[in-house]
């Protein structure tokens, strides 16, 4: 608000638009301050509002001017020389209470899976440092496993020997199989983030999460099998939760001890 006031005070005369994570709804004010504000998606939004307010809105012409081009910026500064992020999709399929992921962006969008294999390759072949580790943005990459699996498959048939993690979520083995664990190991996925939460099901089922202790357990022995190491996201002290649920988280370590 300081910012945009300092700027209104100003000789300055452009536009403010404001976007991403903390724009939510329920802040008219800060609305009513700026010439456009974008709740979830904003790439046709920014269009649209380019289209009225600027004299030419130049548009992509070719596959590679819709990937991040990171050939200006010392990526060795960043962390990693050869490793950057990619984004395969925003919003979430869930909508767990405490969470605002889905208030960001009320719709789960997806982008094509042998998309995503393309712009991983194509920054390998691309970028002076080569990059051949990949750290996904999502809040979960297997939201839609036809896309996790296209790309994977897509990965494999290039022979690439590329490794990525990101954040993922447990289900059943119908949403996502043995072979769909075999088929992202094979692609290159090296580690993956997920919520558990909680050890009892009752609280989970109290957070809006869902999540049945088998699903758990299938995905917790399907990552460790297939040599996908695993990180745990647990939330303890949870409004709901007794001491008997903590003791059912203790119990889901002590269970899975030599897996995460």
């Amino acid at each position: 608000k300081m910012l945009i006031l300092a700027l209104r005070n100003s000789n300055w005369n452009g536009k403010i638009v404001l976007g991403g994570p903390g724009v939510l709804p329920e802040r008219k004010a800060l609305k009513e301050m700026v010439d456009l504000y974008v709740i979830g998606h904003g790439e046709y939004k920014l269009l649209d509002f380019c289209a009225k307010e600027c004299s030419k809105v130049i548009p992509y012409t070719s596959q590679a001017e819709h990937y991040p081009n990171y050939a200006p910026f010392p990526l060795s500064r960043y962390g990693s020389s050869n490793a950057v992020r990619i984004t395969g999709s925003r919003g979430c399929i869930k909508r767990c209470n405490f969470c605002d992921i889905y208030k960001q962006w009320p719709d789960f969008v997806v982008r094509d899976g042998r998309d995503i294999a393309n712009e991983m390759i194509l920054q390998n072949q691309t970028l002076s440092t080569q990059p051949n580790k990949f750290y996904f943005t999502d809040s979960l990459i297997n939201g839609r496993p036809k896309v996790l699996r296209d790309m994977s498959k897509h990965l494999i048939k290039y022979a690439t020997n590329f490794k990525w993690e990101g954040q993922f979520i447990a289900t059943s083995p119908k949403w996502f199989t043995e072979d769909d664990y075999k088929t992202i190991s094979k692609a290159g996925c090296k580690r993956v983030s997920f919520g558990i939460e909680s050890g009892s099901h009752r609280v989970r089922i109290t957070m809006n999460k869902k999540q049945r202790d088998s699903d758990l357990d299938f995905c917790i022995n399907q990552l460790h099998n297939n040599n996908i190491e695993q990180v745990w996201l647990i939330i303890v002290g949870f409004p709901t939760e007794t001491w008997d649920d903590f003791l059912q988280t203790l119990d889901l370590f002590y269970r899975h001890r030599d897996k995460n």
